[in-house]
């Protein structure tokens, strides 16, 4: 059976918000959360600030700001320039 991928949403967050405020140990959240508990530490890795906290409003903004980021980094070859540039750079040349 094929690997199912899921991103956190903001519920899941506020899950995880609650629950590390509580206490609760990584594994506890992630069944509650119905995610892997790597997905939990991944999490925590990701959007703890530098004051060791964790906010689920703010690691929501940092989550969706940094999917803006990704798809705008496959848009560089639309400029025609920088296309041309390349395709010439690369193309072999004729005999």
């Amino acid at each position: 059976m094929p690997q199912e991928y899921k991103h956190l949403d903001a519920h899941a967050r506020c899950i995880i918000f609650t629950l590390r405020a509580e206490g609760l140990t990584l594994r506890a959240i992630a069944a509650r959360a119905n995610v892997h508990h790597t997905t939990i530490s991944r999490e925590l890795k990701r959007n703890t600030n530098v004051q060791g906290g964790y906010c689920d409003k703010q690691a929501q903004k940092a989550s969706v700001s940094r999917r803006q980021i990704a798809s705008q980094r496959q848009t560089k070859m639309n400029d025609p320039k920088l296309r041309d540039l390349v395709l010439d750079q690369f193309t072999a040349p004729t005999v």
